[in-house]
């Protein structure tokens, strides 16, 4: 933390903070694939969609949106003070139009704020990377899960079919006027 020193209404100072550029990139997970391929514990492989390059229900699309931070210096001029005075000392917020400034932020020079903007944007750079790496990690459980989910889902559609092929037969013999006991596997000849 820098020593605070005191601007007054209309001095102007530069203010530090950093930028967003926006750049896309091939998705880290599946290389631009836009499916991976999840190996179960039993050796077998289930393709699965990119859920990181994934945008809501949209489709995969291979690419992410990455942001480069970039230091900026501004010029700005103080509009207005706010001061609170405690037992501890007193803080200042300086105003610059509708925007409040620390302290930490305002300096004399443009070098002076460039230096703390270029560190503000090395800061975001490594929480979105440490973000990106929390995903991965995340979404790779996420993958099993729905593996699992999915292939437990075509186990039980194909005991239904078995089940319901079963039901058809037995529709299908009731219309020739065979009456069939499912339960005993017997026909019997429909009297009218």
């Amino acid at each position: 933390m820098k020593e605070e020193k005191r601007y007054s209404v209309g001095d102007i100072i530069w203010h530090s903070r950093y930028g967003m550029n926006p750049t896309v990139k091939t998705c880290p997970i599946c290389d631009g694939k836009k499916e991976v391929t999840l190996i179960l514990g039993n050796g077998d492989k289930v393709i699965l969609e990119c859920a990181y390059c994934q945008r809501g229900y949209n489709n995969p699309t291979g690419t992410v949106t990455v942001y480069e931070y970039i230091a900026v210096a501004e010029q700005r001029t103080i509009t207005a003070i706010n001061s609170v005075i405690s037992a501890i000392g007193e803080e200042r917020e300086y105003k610059c139009g509708y925007d409040t400034l620390g302290n930490d932020d305002i300096f004399d020079t443009e070098e002076e704020a460039l230096a703390r903007s270029r560190c503000k944007a090395e800061e975001a750079s490594r929480n979105q990377e440490t973000k990106i790496e929390y995903l991965k990690k995340d979404k790779y459980r996420s993958f099993s899960w729905n593996a699992g989910y999915w292939l437990r889902q075509i186990h039980e559609a194909e005991k239904n079919i078995e089940r319901w092929k079963e039901k058809a037969k037995i529709c299908e013999v009731r219309s020739k006027g065979t009456k069939v006991n499912s339960e005993m596997g017997e026909r019997n000849e429909r009297k009218e």
